[in-house]
């Protein structure tokens, strides 16, 4: 009788604990709305999954403020949700100019290298929910210009010398990991990112140790340079398991110190090689779950130093069409 009173309740309780799933769908062909910024109390948040899913169990706060580049914004109280599912109404204003361009007419491709290097000191690790925007100019004017390849520099290995004075020997140690990105656009709004730039679908990728450089081929996604030139942003979702799959991960962790309870950044990677120069900013920085995220000129430490300059050295190529 004991062993059947313990299954009994073995399989009463388990439903009460199992994680379930919030979906998030757009409101009118009720698709899944993947990597859907979800903000949070006190500054922390997530993102919605692959399939437009989120764990129950971060929904801690007493509210949630949803946002995502085509959608209005939405503000809902977790104990109104209904049946677990949560709709986004697309916004038309964020439908961008055509442009109109003949594929099949002559191109020539312009390249611009990164500026990389492997100084694991002059690295910026860009935590969960940051995102990091450059700047691209456009030298071609009166052109169609289309935006190819965006290339991205990252720290693959750090360099290290022995502590032996007499024998210093060089210590090269491989970094390890992967993380999963989305690439954004904005117009140039007097020299800052201004209005998101749409996408009918979400540029996301992984980034591992695998190389210095990732190159990432938008060519289908038909992005077009104006004359004024625009900004493309990096946006850490989170890490990636050895199966490639997104785990869904807040950008901070509570850790004990000296009896105290402390809500410190979760160690992400990978790092990027910042570049330190003397010219204009052409790199912005802010952070997705702020509800007033405004951008601020990137700084590898997050404050200035004296004049210097902190960029991030992105590469690009761009298709310049022929003029008829």
């Amino acid at each position: 009788m004991k062993s059947i009173l313990v299954i009994f309740l073995v399989f009463f309780i388990f439903p009460l604990f199992s994680q379930e799933k919030i979906k998030i769908l757009d409101f009118k062909t009720k698709e899944p709305i993947p990597f859907v910024t979800v903000i949070l109390d006190n500054n922390n948040g997530i993102y919605s999954d692959e399939n437009g899913e989120i764990d129950n169990s971060f929904l801690t706060s007493e509210k949630i403020h949803l946002t995502c580049i085509g959608y209005d914004e939405l503000e809902i109280l977790v104990k109104d949700l209904l049946d677990n599912t949560i709709f986004l109404k697309s916004n038309t204003t964020f439908l961008n100019e055509v442009v109109v361009s003949n594929k099949n007419s002559k191109f020539k491709t312009s390249k611009f290298d990164v500026t990389k290097h492997n100084n694991f000191m002059d690295g910026h690790m860009l935590i969960i929910g940051g995102e990091i925007s450059c700047f691209i100019n456009n030298s071609n004017e009166g052109k169609t210009v289309q935006i190819k390849t965006i290339k991205i520099p990252v720290i693959t290995k750090t360099i290290s010398f022995s502590k032996d004075k007499e024998n210093k020997k060089q210590i090269v140690k491989k970094l390890k990991f992967a993380s999963k990105f989305k690439l954004s656009f904005y117009d140039n709004n007097n020299g800052k990112p201004g209005n998101p730039i749409y996408t009918p679908k979400s540029i996301v990728f992984n980034l591992s140790q695998e190389k210095s450089v990732f190159d990432i081929n938008i060519s289908d996604y038909d992005i077009y340079l104006p004359n004024e030139g625009l900004f493309v942003s990096l946006i850490n979702l989170g890490p990636v398991d050895e199966n490639d799959k997104f785990i869904q991960s807040e950008p901070f962790e509570v850790k004990q110190f000296n009896g105290k309870q402390v809500k410190v950044v979760k160690p992400t990677k990978p790092f990027f090689p910042v570049i330190k120069e003397w010219n204009a900013s052409k790199t912005f920085y802010r952070f997705s779950f702020d509800n007033d995220s405004k951008w601020e000129m990137f700084y590898k430490h997050g404050k200035k130093n004296n004049s210097e300059v902190h960029n991030l050295g992105i590469g690009y190529e761009l298709n310049v069409y022929e003029q008829f």
